[in-house]
């Protein structure tokens, strides 16, 4: 049986876990004619979240003309969350 932390509770799982978590596990085994019932300690464990990288793969640099830089182009691995671009300007 897999069971998930949510705040200070464990919440049971239909099926084992994929996502980054904190989860437990413990097994019980059914009686039959001969045996008792046993159930297991659980066990905790940790999935943790993988690494992403995102990367820019365009030259940015530019002779003044008077109109704005394209937009970098950029691969990313990993999350397939969203990008932002954020600019700032260098001073000295």
């Amino acid at each position: 049986m897999f069971e998930k932390k949510e705040d200070d509770a464990w919440v049971s799982l239909s099926e084992a876990p994929s996502d980054a978590g904190t989860y437990r596990v413990k097994y019980i085994l059914n009686e039959d004619d001969e045996y008792a019932t046993a159930t297991s300690d659980p066990v905790e464990f940790t999935i943790t979240k993988a690494s992403s990288e995102v990367t820019i793969t365009s030259n940015l640099d530019k002779i003044y003309n008077g109109n704005k830089v394209d937009e970098p182009t950029y691969k990313t691995s990993g999350s397939a969350g969203s990008v932002s671009i954020n600019y700032q300007e260098y001073k000295d």
